[in-house]
């Protein structure tokens, strides 16, 4: 049972669904049935800026795929470079160890 007017906070979170046990009481109230039209004005005044501001740039996704491709072809190319190079040192070390262990 709600006593006198619930607060716009309460409202809002009855508009977003988190807020349960509004329903008689804006079902009959007249001035709590207005805030919410209100409220919902506002809602629908401010989502479509909102959105804009929140929406990423079209071209994001493809830069952050250009970004993750390019630094994937250099850790290809420096794992490959390590290899080549790794090759003769660990021929050499075990080169190194077959002569020593027949010394």
């Amino acid at each position: 049972m709600i006593v006198g007017h619930p607060s716009l906070r309460r409202l809002q979170r009855w508009l977003d669904g988190e807020e349960d046990g509004l329903d008689r009481h804006l079902a009959t109230c007249e001035r709590c049935a207005t805030r919410i039209e209100s409220l919902e004005t506002d809602d629908s005044v401010l989502r479509q800026p909102l959105l804009e501001l929140l929406t990423p740039p079209e071209e994001l996704t493809t830069r952050l795929r250009g970004g993750i491709d390019e630094r994937m072809r250099s850790r290809e190319d420096l794992t490959l470079l390590s290899e080549l190079f790794g090759l003769p040192i660990r021929a050499a070390r075990v080169m190194s160890s077959t002569s020593q262990g027949e010394t």
